[in-house]
């Protein structure tokens, strides 16, 4: 598939970007592995995810990693939308706690986070404990 013109300047020093998104149903140890090898050539100040999926592989893949300055590779989450219904995509209690201590300490590991609205970062913050400092 042809590449556009938005993606042509994603390609450009410093904005990597690969054939194809890498996604859950790769497994997690192939978008692990993917975004690691991009970040060692690259070393960049910082890594940019969106959703959850992305934000857990790159907390993986930057760990131990330095950017091109010696410093830890910082992390960036851009959050698109969260339900106001807590527990609203999983299929009970007990997966819906456990999935929100997941983004709690995803959130814990993440430099700054970015909500598309005010009302998705009021949700982070009441759902998930994110202090608006770092939203």
């Amino acid at each position: 598939m042809p590449r556009g013109a938005s993606c042509r300047g994603a390609a450009r020093p410093g904005h990597a970007r690969g054939d194809r998104d890498r996604l859950p149903a790769d497994g997690t140890a192939v978008a692990v592995r993917t975004i690691r090898r991009t970040l060692q050539r690259l070393r960049p100040d910082m890594l940019h995810t969106h959703l959850a999926f992305a934000d857990l592989a790159g907390i993986a893949a930057v760990t131990g990693l330095r950017a091109g300055r010696g410093e830890r590779i910082r992390l960036v989450s851009t959050e698109h939308g969260i339900s106001g219904v807590r527990g609203y995509y999983q299929s009970g209690d007990l997966q819906a706690r456990v999935k929100a201590g997941a983004h709690r300490a995803r959130l814990l590991r993440t430099d700054r986070v970015i909500a598309v609205s005010d009302s998705t970062a009021a949700q982070v913050a009441a759902q998930w404990g994110a202090g608006r400092s770092s939203l």
